[in-house]
């Protein structure tokens, strides 16, 4: 397996994972159960990395699709000087 097929499988396992460790969080607080150790708010911290790390990874990726899977929003790919050169307004090629 290619280097980004492994990223892109690392990034949904990180992303399911987050997803799990939030739904656990609500889950023990409807039935009254906290760890010792841990905080909602530790747990919830923990679940955000993932989720951070995750759309890291899909971004080093490169692959479009992916990101906007893990993140719920489309994102288009779009080269660089041409968002810059959108941005600034200029009709003129760099």
């Amino acid at each position: 397996m290619d280097r980004n097929a492994e990223l892109a499988a690392l990034a949904r396992q990180a992303a399911g994972t987050a997803g799990v460790l939030r739904l656990l969080v609500e889950r023990m607080n409807d039935v009254g159960w906290h760890l010792d150790e841990y905080s909602d708010e530790d747990l919830r911290t923990v679940a955000a990395a993932l989720k951070g790390t995750a759309i890291m990874m899909a971004m080093d990726t490169g692959n479009a699709e992916l990101l906007s899977e893990l993140t719920g929003r489309t994102v288009h790919e779009i080269d660089p000087t041409e968002w810059l050169r959108k941005l600034r307004g200029d009709d003129e090629e760099p």
